[in-house]
């Protein structure tokens, strides 16, 4: 009796913690979340998502990404509406809900501190901020990327659990629709494929049933295979408006967007560059069989998570230019869970403490909670202004107004009229592009009219 007391009473704390840093993240990304006018990228989102799903599906499968986004922000459209703040909120909620998949992953590699810790660094993190404040599908991806490695680490762990049918089927749907979502996501479940075939601890423990699954995925993402193909025929030879590498130096800025500051970057990698060394130095030198324990695992099995696709694709960006940063925040689970490994790893267990309050003290210091402000944010908060400028100005002198044909986009568009009606319009009409059509220029004039 009193066992299952004192358990119900853990999991009562356990859930307060979580529920407290769910607070805390969605305050933080609903605080500035309106400050920034619309964005071409999430223009698009919103143009496509008001179409039916049929149009969706078919405009989206002939573009850079797959629908889903799209068909997600269909369903939240119609019960939240299409201001930026609404359009952006959805984007706040899934990265806030990220905290919880995160503490569940902490508190297995570690412990209840290691939970908090690690979802504190999330909060604070600059990249996530700022696509939470991007109505686009990277937040999305951010969740399903940590309910990934949640399920996949503890099935390694757990080879005998009840809920492990149910595990694997969760594991291979968020998977499933992280390759719906994106489609450099896949390095997801091939870095668990990967891990699966090298390790022979994760082929013990996951066993046939995880290769069922990699099957089933496999074959339900077939039908976008010809897409993918189609995609990398045109981005991966013609390139993209992204420049290519140029320097060894532009991985450690990739970094740089997670943690938000070089010398916070810097104390991470000297962590795990330590832990390594000291790890080696037990295992080669001492003998010491302490050094193969589980959080010895995890920190290997999450540093591969997230330095393999960085690296690799690093490297391939010499030839194709799409290194950048918000298509590899997938990577951002694994990132933060691996330093919290790395101080683990660390001697002495006060050592671990003091850094890894004193990492979560240095992003609080930096933290920034107007997106507009992060140094590669490049948003804009003049468009809805030079808008309303040149109606008052067709208003005051009887002129119509006049867009060069440069700025007769979807942006421009969703500012002119103050109800939307216009956007709302073009948004339905199931026509990719309509949006330059005659349905546009009854309401714009142009120099060439």
């Amino acid at each position: 009796m009193r066992k299952h007391r004192h358990k119900n009473s853990s999991r009562i704390t356990h859930i307060a913690l979580v529920s407290g840093l769910f607070v805390l993240a969605l305050v933080l990304r609903l605080w500035r979340i309106g400050v920034a006018d619309l964005g071409n990228d999430e223009c698009f989102s919103a143009y496509h998502a008001q179409g039916s799903i049929g149009f969706i599906v078919r405009t989206l499968l002939q573009g850079d990404n797959p629908p889903l986004w799209e068909l997600l922000l269909h369903g939240w459209i119609w019960i939240a509406g299409i201001s930026p703040v609404a359009l952006r909120s959805l984007s706040a909620l899934l990265s806030a809900l990220t905290v919880v998949p995160l503490y569940a992953a902490g508190r297995r590699i570690d412990s209840t501190a290691g939970a908090i810790g690690v979802s504190l660094l999330f909060a604070l993190s600059p990249l996530s901020l700022f696509l939470a404040h991007e109505a686009r599908v990277y937040s999305l991806l951010g969740l399903l990327s940590a309910t990934s490695m949640l399920l996949f680490l503890r099935l390694a762990e757990e080879k005998h659990c009840k809920h492990r049918k149910l595990y694997l089927v969760g594991l291979g749907t968020s998977n499933l629709l992280l390759l719906y979502g994106h489609y450099l996501a896949a390095w997801v479940p091939l870095m668990q494929a990967a891990l699966w075939l090298v390790v022979p601890r994760l082929r013990r423990a996951l066993g046939r049933p995880f290769a069922v699954m990699l099957a089933a995925i496999a074959l339900l993402f077939a039908p976008l295979l010809p897409f993918v193909w189609q995609r990398l025929l045109t981005s991966g030879l013609a390139g993209t408006w992204i420049p290519r590498s140029q320097s060894v130096m532009e991985l450690p800025q990739m970094l740089n967007f997670f943690w938000g500051r070089s010398y916070i970057t810097l104390l991470v990698l000297l962590a795990g560059a330590t832990a390594a060394a000291l790890w080696a130095w037990r295992w080669l030198v001492r003998r010491d069989s302490n050094t193969q324990t589980a959080l010895h695992h995890y920190a290997v099995w999450l540093t591969a998570m997230w330095a393999v696709p960085l690296v690799v694709s690093f490297a391939l960006s010499y030839r194709t230019r799409f290194f950048l940063n918000r298509y590899f925040y997938f990577v951002a689970p694994p990132l933060l869970l691996s330093a919290i490994c790395y101080l683990r790893m660390l001697p002495m267990r006060w050592l671990s403490m003091a850094l890894g309050c004193g990492l979560i003290a240095l992003m609080a210091i930096n933290f920034e909670p107007d997106s507009c402000q992060l140094p590669y944010a490049a948003r804009s908060t003049q468009t809805e202004r030079a808008v309303q400028q040149a109606m008052e100005l067709s208003r005051s002198t009887g002129y119509p107004v006049v867009v060069h044909p440069h700025w007769l986009n979807l942006r421009v568009i969703y500012y002119f009229d103050s109800d939307h009606s216009l956007f709302r319009s073009l948004g339905s009409t199931d026509s990719p592009g309509r949006y330059r059509d005659s349905q546009v220029l009854q309401h714009f004039r142009t120099p060439g009219d």
